[in-house]
């Protein structure tokens, strides 16, 4: 499967996409994964190659959202050094690069996944790495739990 990376990388992006362009049409727990490979052209098994079901399709898609979340804002840290607006301003870009994929992940089906896990692989680690002063701290614990809260 990594003997052509831009091939797989393509492959799975097709299947993804394809889920989203159904997500867009259909409450997303009834989307099946004969709909994804039909939409995009694969077999059964090739989805089986790159995911265990639908289900693991979505939390492939938000982690690929939180890897780049985290990686603007740590590119975000490492050019300016300070947590003021332009931060989370960077933060809240990172929802409007791909609207429609982001309102599937937060739709009322997939939403308190979504936060759960974005709590998980984001805030929480965020959390860790720029709370070390209190006025840092202070910031943090206001402004994500009013976009994320428990």
């Amino acid at each position: 499967m990594n003997k052509q990376p831009e091939i797989t990388d393509a492959t799975r992006e097709n299947l993804v996409n394809s889920f989203f362009l159904l997500a867009g049409k259909n409450n997303i727990a009834q989307i099946t994964v004969r709909e994804i490979i039909n939409l995009a052209g694969y077999s059964r098994a090739t989805f089986y190659r790159y995911f265990k079901d639908v289900f693991a399709l979505i939390e492939y898609a938000e982690d690929s959202f939180f890897e780049k979340t985290r990686a603007a804002l740590a590119e975000h840290e490492a050019s300016n050094g300070v947590y003021d607006r332009h931060f989370f301003e960077t933060f809240l870009k990172c929802f409007n690069e791909d609207p429609m994929r982001i309102s599937v992940l937060m739709s009322e089906q997939n939403l308190s996944h979504f936060i759960r896990r974005m709590r998980e692989k984001t805030i929480d680690n965020m959390n860790t790495q720029i709370a070390d002063t209190p006025k840092k701290k202070a910031v943090t614990d206001m402004f994500f739990p009013a976009f994320f809260p428990q």
